[in-house]
């Protein structure tokens, strides 16, 4: 097999090895294997704003071919040669303020100007959204369907009844969009408290929300697996202890609190 190379994100939750995938056995140069996220074909444009020659392609190639996101999975040699334009790229989209995704967009742009395009079947990776329209879930409301995703990826603030998440909520001091002080301390350190794990959704039946229990969904499925990571990870750090303790919590956002977003 050639020699690959895969990018990832940190918020990754695994159903299964990517090894797996039927499409690994096409990756080869100029064909990478990507999950297809709602980027559009009108991020074209970029390569004016930062000055970089534009591709001579559509909108419509644009988004079929390269409006891709991690897992990147591609040849090695592709990797070597769209690297130093990625980084190039990503450092001059400070100029267009296009901070959150710059990195993401970036990639694309460098594939796009070393013609590494994408497979098919990138929609048969991820979860994320319920909203996003090219996902594991996307026009399904079975669960047997959704069950079929690669891995899940927690990007974004999920919130059913009483039960809410985001990533920066298990930290002490949120992230680089909103810092913040808990009270508890963060997950990954010693004698920090477990996540409360939701029960079984509901099914969706006639007249209910489906976005709202594909959220439930993904909530009970995501939580167990992010105890179960942070239990090994304190097992090895925390050798004096159990690493965990019995109390189990919920996250919710942060409030203001005597001049403290806690």
């Amino acid at each position: 097999p050639p020699p690959l190379v895969a990018i990832l994100d940190p918020d990754f939750a695994f159903f299964r090895p990517l090894s797996s995938h039927p499409r690994i056995a096409d990756i080869r140069r100029g064909r990478l294997l990507a999950a297809t996220y709602d980027m559009g074909g009108g991020w074209l444009h970029y390569f004016d704003d930062i000055r970089e020659t534009r591709p001579n392609m559509t909108p419509h190639v644009a988004l079929n071919s390269y409006a891709s996101g991690p897992p990147w999975i591609l040849h090695r040699e592709d990797f070597e040669a769209i690297l130093p334009d990625w980084g190039r790229f990503t450092d001059s989209m400070d100029l267009v303020k296009q901070a959150l995704l710059q990195e993401q967009f970036s990639f694309m742009m460098a594939a796009a100007r070393h013609g590494v395009e994408m497979l098919p079947d990138g929609n048969t990776l991820v979860l994320s959204n319920p909203i996003a329209y090219r996902e594991v879930w996307s026009g399904s409301n079975d669960p047997g369907v959704w069950a079929h995703a690669y891995l899940l990826h927690y990007c974004i603030t999920y919130k059913y009844k009483s039960w809410e998440f985001h990533k920066s909520l298990v930290t002490r001091k949120g992230w680089y969009a909103e810092r913040f002080d808990n009270q508890l301390p963060g997950i990954l350190e010693c004698g920090a408290p477990t996540l409360a794990e939701p029960p079984l959704p509901p099914l969706i039946d006639q007249g209910a929300d489906a976005n709202a229990i594909k959220i439930a969904w993904l909530l009970h499925r995501l939580l167990p697996r992010i105890n179960m990571a942070v239990a090994e990870f304190r097992r090895q750090q925390c050798p004096e202890t159990t690493g965990a303790t019995p109390l189990a919590v919920r996250t919710v956002q942060p409030r203001q609190c005597q001049g403290r977003l806690t």
